[in-house]
C-alpha cells in the first residue's frame, strides 16, 4: 500500500479547527478554477478554519521556487496571507505534485511554501473527536497501472537531480510545456470506481490505524463516496476541477459538501 500513516503530536490550536478540504483542483486545466479557489481562502477565518489539500493542487507543479509560474506565485502568495493571519494549510502530495519533501508543523518551511504539513503519502491528524488520516487515493487501486507509473516517475530520483540543475528559466520552460502538453490530452477524469480496490483500502486502513475519518480524492466522483468499516468512515472526495465543489470538515469530524461562490 505504500508509505505508512505517521502519528504526530500537533499544537491543538492547530488541530482542532473546521477543515476546508480540497481534492483535485488541477489549476491551470480550467479557466477560473484558481479564482474561484483564491476567493474561498478569502473568505475563510483564519482563526477557526483550516486548508487540506489532498494533493494533484495544480495540473502540473513543483515545489522548488525556481519551478512556480506565475498562477503558483498567486496561490502561494494567498496561503502565506492566510498563515499570517493564524490560519494553517496541510498538503498531501499527489501524483501531479513533484520534488517535494515531508515537514511536520515544527519544521520550517520548505522551499518558502505556506504548508505547515507536506504528507508524501499519508497525513495524521489527532483531533478531539478522533484521528483523521489523509491520502492522495492514488495507491487505491494497486490494479491502476498507468497511475502507479506516473507516480514512480514523477518521484524518481533519476528525474529529480537534472531538474535540480537547470537553471530556472529553462526549468519554468519546460513546466509551461508540460502542463500545455496535459491540457490537450483525454485526462480520463472520470474512470470507473475501483469499489473492490476502495472496500479493500479502507478496511486495511481500518484494521491497521483505525481513524474515525479517512480522506482520499485522486478519483473525482460527483458526489462523496462513503464507505464504513467499524469505526471509520472512508470518503472519496470530489474533485474541485469539474464543479469548485470541496468538503467542510467539522470539528465533530461530521462534513458537509459545498461548492465555491462563482
Amino acid at each position: 500500500m505504500g508509505g505508512k500513516p505517521k502519528s504526530r503530536k500537533e499544537p491543538r490550536l492547530m488541530v482542532d479547527r473546521e477543515w476546508i478540504v480540497i481534492a483535485d483542483a488541477h489549476l491551470g486545466a480550467k479557466p477560473r478554477g484558481l479564482e474561484r479557489l483564491l476567493g474561498l481562502v478569502e473568505s475563510l477565518d483564519p482563526k477557526t478554519q483550516g486548508l487540506w489539500f489532498l494533493g494533484d493542487l495544480f495540473h502540473i507543479w513543483a515545489g522548488p521556487k525556481k519551478f512556480r509560474t506565475p498562477p503558483v506565485d498567486r496561490l502561494v502568495a494567498a496561503l502565506w496571507a492566510f498563515r499570517e493571519a493564524g490560519g494553517v494549510s496541510r498538503l498531501v502530495v499527489g501524483n501531479r505534485d513533484a520534488f517535494f519533501k515531508e515537514i511536520g508543523p515544527a519544521d520550517p518551511p520548505y522551499q518558502g511554501l505556506p504548508f505547515a504539513v507536506i504528507a508524501l503519502d499519508f497525513d495524521t491528524l489527532e483531533t478531539a473527536a478522533g484521528l483523521v488520516l489523509a491520502h492522495h487515493g492514488d495507491l487505491v487501486n494497486q490494479t491502476d497501472q498507468a497511475y502507479l507509473r506516473w507516480r514512480g516517475w514523477m518521484r524518481g530520483r533519476w528525474l529529480r537531480l537534472p531538474f535540480a540543475l537547470m537553471p530556472k528559466p529553462l526549468a519554468q520552460s519546460i513546466m509551461f510545456r508540460l502542463e500545455a502538453k496535459l491540457q490537450q490530452t483525454n485526462l480520463g477524469f472520470k474512470m470507473s470506481f475501483p469499489q473492490a480496490q476502495w472496500q479493500r483500502f479502507v478496511e486495511n486502513i481500518a484494521q491497521t490505524t483505525s481513524p474515525k475519518l479517512l480522506l482520499v480524492g485522486h478519483f473525482h466522483p460527483p458526489q462523496p463516496i462513503e464507505t464504513q468499516v467499524g469505526q471509520t468512515l472512508g470518503l472519496v472526495v470530489p474533485g474541485w476541477l469539474e464543479t469548485c465543489t470541496y468538503l467542510k470538515v467539522k470539528t465533530d469530524l461530521t462534513y458537509e459538501t459545498l461548492v465555491a461562490a462563482p
